[in-house]
């Protein structure tokens, strides 16, 4: 039933999200943007969960609170210097720069893709982190652009897991 999902964005949508982990509790929503295709697509449903002891590693998909627009990012953890982590999304040709711990409200714990669970494990290996840092994947993000083109055009959906 479509009545019973509340619709928000932007800055209040990040602040709804970080009062939640805060609480503890995992927050879960449809991610929008193909800066970390293939990993996370366009309307996938992915859950972040609080970070609690874990401190963030290279590899980690995290929620980053930016805190200069207001907005949540989920970008992968490809450096750590110190105290400092440096963002970039799988899809994405540059990095987002380094940030403090203090920015990171949680590590995504679960993508649901079309009604699949996929556990975060499976997408975080030694090959993927790789690929990112090499921009390898930014040709598969203008691929996936292109087939959707396609569908929209003759008006097919097919799914890609």
């Amino acid at each position: 039933m479509k009545n019973d999902r509340l619709m928000i964005s932007g800055s209040a949508f990040a602040l709804v999200v970080q009062a939640v982990l805060e609480k503890g509790v995992t927050a879960r929503f449809k991610a929008t943007g193909s800066s970390m295709t293939p990993t996370i697509r366009n309307n996938d449903v992915v859950s972040i969960s609080p970070y609690k002891e874990n401190r963030p590693k290279v590899g980690d998909v995290v929620a980053l609170l930016d805190r200069d627009d207001n907005r949540i990012i989920i970008h992968r953890i490809i450096k750590q210097r110190e105290r400092m982590f440096l963002l970039k999304g799988d899809g994405l040709w540059r990095s987002d720069g380094f940030f403090p711990r203090e920015w990171m409200a949680g590590t995504i714990s679960e993508v649901e893709r079309n009604g699949t669970l996929i556990s975060m494990d499976r997408l975080i290996t030694d090959r993927i982190i790789w690929m990112s840092k090499l921009r390898l994947f930014w040709p598969i993000k203008i691929l996936f652009k292109l087939k959707n083109r396609v569908d929209r055009f003759f008006g097919i959906n097919i799914a890609c897991v």
